[in-house]
């Protein structure tokens, strides 16, 4: 009897200990902010830099972006411009903020080997989503 007693207080205080922990984690005082950016220019690979090259972005609203890109394609250059709409708050505490990004420009590159004249670049609208991971939250790059 005695034994089943001394459980159940040992159960009691770990589930007391977790429940404090968990509600100390909760606290957001202790959480800051993760800096938000107002503009960005990188280099890099993808449709949103073009092929393999650099682009800006411009947030005129915390979460609307304007952005072009251009880069290198294999056949010649490539550009894209559009929208990017970051889905985040102004107070922003996660380190990943996920976004919708819309763009027109090239979007397909077809390179035929020893038959260049059928080397050609597609360019079209092209719609997206992703993540923008910021490894160090309270510095302004990702």
């Amino acid at each position: 009897m005695a034994l089943n007693c001394w459980k159940k207080n040992l159960i009691l205080a770990v589930l007391a200990v977790l429940t404090s922990i968990t509600v100390y984690s909760q606290d957001t005082i202790l959480i800051k902010p993760v800096a938000i950016d107002k503009t960005t220019i990188g280099i890099g690979l993808g449709l949103d830099y073009g092929g393999i090259g650099g682009n800006i972005l411009i947030y005129p609203q915390t979460n609307i972006g304007l952005f072009a890109g251009a880069g290198y394609v294999f056949t010649g250059i490539g550009y894209n411009v559009g929208a990017k709409i970051r889905l985040i708050t102004e107070n922003h505490t996660s380190a990943v903020s996920p976004y919708l990004i819309g763009m027109f420009g090239y979007n397909a590159v077809l390179v035929i080997t020893n038959a260049t004249q059928y080397n050609k670049v597609f360019y079209g609208p092209t719609i997206g989503f992703g993540i923008d991971y910021k490894s160090y939250p309270t510095k302004k790059s990702y």
